[in-house]
């Protein structure tokens, strides 16, 4: 179906139009929800943990490593994605960690965590939605493929992670310095600026 769409949105495909899809598909699709249910749904303060930069320490040395994993992965299996910067890189390294982080590190886990949904639990679900939100995104800019089941794991994998992280660090500011990591090796972001 999603390929029956390209001649159309063929404009999507471009940088400027992929990161404006995504842009605006993060602001319809999970900011402004959040935002209607935080009016409904009153949180403890301090809930969205953003007061501090806790975890900032220890999330750098995490993304090092995880960057470090990446490279060595790339390295092996032959890969070697080509250094970018554009509308959409910057994008998905500076936007898309904040908004994503805010909702399902933020906003979701404080709401579980209100419900009385133990730790586990609560990031369970917070790294299955965080994977399936991007899954719509992957069909329409590549299409189905058995890659992208594993992409999905990978994702809800890496959701997890950040859920711990921010638990240990009390701070949701550590999960989002890993996350916006893994997106600047992920984009070329990373290599751009090495080269």
């Amino acid at each position: 179906m999603f390929r029956l769409l390209e001649p159309r949105f063929g404009a999507m495909q471009q940088p400027l139009g992929a990161a404006a899809w995504w842009t605006a598909a993060k602001l319809v699709i999970w900011v402004a929800p959040v935002v209607f249910l935080s009016r409904r749904i009153p949180l403890a303060p301090g809930a969205l943990r953003l007061g501090h930069l806790r975890g900032v320490p220890l999330a750098l040395g995490v993304a090092v490593v995880w960057v470090a994993l990446n490279a060595a992965g790339d390295s092996l299996l032959g890969r070697t994605p080509a250094p970018s910067l554009d509308v959409g890189v910057l994008s998905a390294c500076f936007i898309a960690p904040f908004v994503e982080e805010l909702v399902f590190r933020g906003f979701a886990f404080a709401w579980l965590e209100q419900l009385g949904v133990g730790f586990w639990k609560a990031n369970l679900v917070c790294a299955a939605l965080f994977a399936l939100m991007h899954l719509p995104g992957w069909l329409f800019m590549q299409g189905f493929s058995v890659g992208l089941l594993a992409q999905l794991i990978q994702t809800a994998l890496l959701g997890f992670g950040f859920g711990v992280l921010c638990r240990n660090e009390a701070s949701l500011w550590a999960p989002l310095t890993v996350h916006f990591a893994n997106n600047a090796w992920s984009t070329g972001l990373i290599r751009f600026l090495a080269a």
